[in-house]
């Protein structure tokens, strides 16, 4: 598989994965922020424009916004099916104005979007060329902290010699309830930080994971703890730092995509240049 983390192109931190697979195949994970679709656009060019499996983690714009933006700009992306966890009739009592209002956009554009819809339920494992996605965790309507990002989905991606986990958003209440579930299950090559690598998962997640690789889909000014409306690095409130120390002393290589979209080809576990 070669795995591509996309890059920043604006201020606001975003998430956005495609996956190449081995028979050629294409899945993609959310997309980015409103403002980042060029690049999305770029690299969907580059993989051939045809999209096996999309998938959306959670209704927050910062993983789907770039997704809405592109296609209202393009019309020459195929999408073979589009999966997500549609969890607001669930919690919608318990969503604050903003998430209500992100999950009303979301909502508006999916609608109307013409797109195969399908969604995930846990312990579900889809074959796309060989390549399995294992749904581990979606909604969790009992947790009522940090809500939308909680609900989450969880995957495993594995060519049966390479496996990363995505968290996505989830927090330390979604991941503690993940680890209860899964436990020893959980033992992947590499895993995506949750929540842009700070005020996520535990430590404890991470551990149970055992990755040997950390994808950041994180930005400078986050990465070194820099206040999001300016000043120096390490003046920020970010849990960044720490999340970092954790990763080091799991032995774990990091993976970041600040200035570029990086390409992690997994059979032979080195990043390449495009």
């Amino acid at each position: 598989m070669f795995i591509y983390q996309l890059t920043n192109t604006t201020a606001y931190q975003m998430m956005g994965y495609v996956i190449k697979t081995g028979g050629g195949e294409t899945i993609v994970i959310d997309g980015g922020n409103h403002g980042q679709s060029d690049e999305l656009y770029r690299i969907l060019c580059e993989v051939g424009k045809n999209v096996d499996l999309w998938i959306l983690t959670h209704e927050h714009s910062d993983h789907y916004g770039s997704i809405i933006d592109l296609f209202d700009l393009h019309d020459d992306i195929n999408v073979k099916i589009f999966m997500y966890n549609d969890c607001a009739p669930r919690i919608k009592e318990l969503l604050d104005d903003e998430d209500a209002a992100e999950v009303t956009e979301w909502n508006e554009f999916i609608g109307k979007s013409g797109f195969n819809l399908g969604s995930f339920y846990v312990g579900q494992v889809l074959d796309i060329g060989g390549v399995k996605i294992e749904c581990l965790g979606r909604d969790n309507p009992e947790i009522h902290e940090n809500i939308m990002n909680n609900q989450s989905l969880v995957l495993r991606i594995s060519d049966g010699a390479f496996s990363i986990i995505f968290l996505a958003d989830l927090g330390i209440e979604g991941g503690d309830k993940l680890v209860s579930f899964t436990g020893d299950e959980l033992k992947s090559t590499a895993v995506q930080m949750a929540h842009h690598g700070q005020n996520g998962v535990s430590k404890a997640v991470y551990e149970k994971i055992g990755a040997k690789y950390a994808f950041w889909p994180t930005p400078k000014w986050l990465w070194e703890n820099t206040p999001y409306l300016g000043g120096e690095p390490g003046e920020g409130h970010f849990q960044t730092p720490e999340v970092i120390g954790w990763m080091k002393e799991l032995g774990c290589i990091n993976i970041t995509s600040f200035d570029k979209t990086i390409v992690f080809d997994t059979d032979s576990e080195r990043l390449i240049e495009k």
